[in-house]
């Protein structure tokens, strides 16, 4: 449909699209729209779908770990612009998130020094030790937690509250939940400025016995 306004015609005419450029009528073909599915863009589709499910229960955290000064662009934006950037594991069809890789704050700080994991058969405990450079901001934090298989909903776990000696006990829900390795993210939240800090990666190696095996980087 097209319309006509001060004797100039703006929008679509059967096979031509008329608009205005500079103040002068412009009438060009209507462009037609060819989905080529070439082996690249179906990869970065599927690349931009694994980054949608990942950050869909992620949108409050992500809004204030990743502070945007641009009309228009919040959080959730900076954060999926910065996943994609990351390197996937495989190849399409058969690519997954690189876990490892992602960070969810825009200014990433040291968080953990030491972790060690206890399962009493119900629950799964991590006994944190953070870093001591928190010890007198006192600051709440919480856990991201995503299993290995991507079709799992990330889960956000807290807050938490660290002791005096920037320890904390986290207690997890029933190991039933568990099918694979576990991948964490350790979030301190300040909530004088509303922002998240941090984005500690750490993950957790499930075996049939208990979880005894773990590695993290801070």
């Amino acid at each position: 449909m097209a319309l006509i306004k001060k004797n100039h015609i703006s929008g679509i005419v059967g096979p031509v699209v008329c608009y205005q450029v500079r103040g002068k009528g412009v009438i060009r073909s209507r462009p037609q729209h060819i989905d080529r599915k070439t082996p690249k863009q179906l990869a970065q589709r599927m690349k931009m779908k694994l980054t949608i499910d990942f950050l869909h229960n992620l949108r409050e955290i992500v809004r204030l770990s990743f502070p945007s000064t641009k009309a228009f662009v919040n959080g959730h934006v900076l954060a999926r612009s910065r996943i994609l950037k990351t390197p996937f594991l495989g190849e399409y069809p058969h690519l997954e998130m690189n876990y490892s890789e992602i960070l969810l704050s825009s200014d990433p700080q040291s968080g953990l020094e030491d972790i060690t994991t206890t399962y009493d058969g119900e629950h799964l405990s991590l006994h944190l030790k953070l870093h001591p450079k928190w010890e007198n901001k006192k600051l709440p934090f919480y856990l991201i937690q995503q299993a290995e298989e991507s079709d799992v909903s990330t889960n956000v776990h807290g807050p938490f509250q660290y002791d005096a000696t920037c320890q904390c006990e986290c207690i997890l829900p029933s190991r039933s939940y568990y099918r694979s390795n576990q991948h964490f993210w350790l979030m301190l939240f300040d909530p004088l400025h509303s922002h998240f800090y941090g984005s500690c990666y750490f993950e957790l190696s499930i075996d049939d016995t208990m979880p005894q095996t773990f590695t993290f980087n801070s």
